[in-house]
């Protein structure tokens, strides 16, 4: 059966069930050809990698259906009927052009996301089976993945069951940022709509009979949840201030917004932040702590690994912590850095019992690379022997933590 033929049996099928139920023929005279018609019609779609949309076996169950209160008028059942096969002929026509219905996709900065989502909605568009949905759905997958490690920090994103997403663990991630970027009663109905975007595209990706309105619903889900989520980061409320300077290169992220607009250094922001956290660097690295018997014990740390400085944190006169802490002029030098922790991690951990925090520090925002320091902090931890493992932290100190710091620190009052 062609296409135009299919249109033509779908056609007269719409034309007998408006007829029955706007007082023509009587149905047991029509009933036999309804029957028959309808499953040339299923077989046809199925060809094709459709669904039926009518759910109606013969004309009785539809005249219970148009019996209910919803449907009283002749002018309610010839819309129901009209909106019943809509969707279906909308893909055969789509089909017949070669593309479906276009779709505009606003970028959202994050090259990852942006490269993944694009290649969803082409193989969408040429999807033509059961396999094609559902690699659209796999798609849909790692667009999440991308998004969950664009936004997710793990010093402030807290999933709600507790449990320490991997770096693929999506669901976790995005759990995390939207439960604490959309907290307080006031933001709770939007808090519920993310996670229920979220919900959805993440089952619906995994369905493995999936037809053309399961990668057509995972599809507007995914669309649907980026766009949150870049709203809720606050990546497109720079987009009226970036105008105003077309020439320079163009900021695509908060950071660099507030670098050109303040003029600041990174040096001149973390110098503020660790003076009101009592925090100095240190050129010899040596102290004394309690030992197992009370008796004063001398240490001594190493100084400087590559760019790592190595800082006491003090209250009055007692040292609190000890970090050492590297700023990056770009994610680029984050394997770099990871490097030099490898080696402190040893050094740190030969006869000595003391607590020490990494911390590399930039003005940029990052997502997936901050995601894979963590990861390779994680797996550097496991070359530690296991009694000092606890000791050591490692934290990723970006743009937006640098601004919660300076908002509590009151070192900026404009959130």
């Amino acid at each position: 059966m062609t296409d135009d033929e299919l249109k033509g049996q779908i056609a007269a099928q719409k034309a007998l069930m408006i007829a029955v139920a706007t007082a023509g023929p009587r149905i047991a005279s029509v009933n036999a050809a309804y029957i028959e018609r309808r499953a040339a019609i299923a077989a046809a779609l199925a060809e094709r990698q459709l669904s039926d949309p009518n759910p109606f076996d013969d004309l009785w169950a539809w005249y219970g259906r148009w019996q209910e209160p919803d449907l009283q008028h002749y002018q309610q059942r010839r819309l129901f009927i009209g909106a019943l096969y809509k969707p279906v002929l909308d893909q055969i026509d789509a089909r017949g052009r070669g593309a479906s219905v276009e779709r505009t996709v606003e970028p959202t900065g994050w090259d990852r996301v942006d490269r993944a989502l694009e290649t969803a909605v082409k193989r969408f568009d040429a999807a033509q089976n059961a396999e094609d949905f559902q690699g659209v759905g796999l798609l849909c997958r790692e667009v999440i993945i991308s998004l969950g490690q664009a936004v997710y920090d793990p010093l402030i994103h807290k999933p709600s069951d507790g449990v320490k997403p991997s770096i693929t663990d999506a669901n976790r991630m995005l759990d995390g940022f939207i439960s604490h970027e959309l907290k307080g009663a006031s933001n709770e109905v939007l808090r519920k709509y993310a996670k229920a975007s979220l919900g959805l595209a993440v089952e619906l990706q995994h369905r493995r009979s999936a037809q053309y309105r399961d990668a057509a619903f995972c599809i507007e889900a995914t669309v649907s949840l980026v766009n949150l989520i870049v709203i809720v980061s606050g990546r497109r409320d720079v987009k009226v201030s970036a105008r105003l300077a077309p020439k320079a290169s163009a900021p695509d992220s908060l950071a660099t917004l507030n670098k050109l607009i303040s003029g600041e250094s990174l040096s001149t922001r973390l110098g503020r932040i660790l003076k009101l956290l009592n925090a100095k660097q240190q050129f010899s690295g040596g102290f004394t702590q309690n030992g197992p018997d009370g008796v004063q014990v001398e240490q001594r740390l190493p100084t400087v690994q590559g760019r790592f400085q190595l800082h006491f944190v003090r209250a009055g006169p007692h040292i609190t912590g000890f970090w050492y802490i590297r700023s990056l002029t770009s994610a680029a030098e984050i394997p770099t850095a990871m490097a030099d922790v490898r080696v402190l991690l040893s050094e740190c951990s030969q006869g000595q019992d003391t607590a020490c925090t990494f911390i590399l520090v930039t003005d940029e925002q990052l997502g997936p690379e901050k995601v894979t320091a963590y990861s390779m902090f994680d797996k550097m931890l496991v070359a530690v022997p296991e009694e000092s493992r606890r000791l050591f932290t490692f934290e990723v100190w970006d743009e937006p933590i640098l601004r919660a710091k300076e908002t509590e620190l009151v070192l900026r009052t404009d959130g």
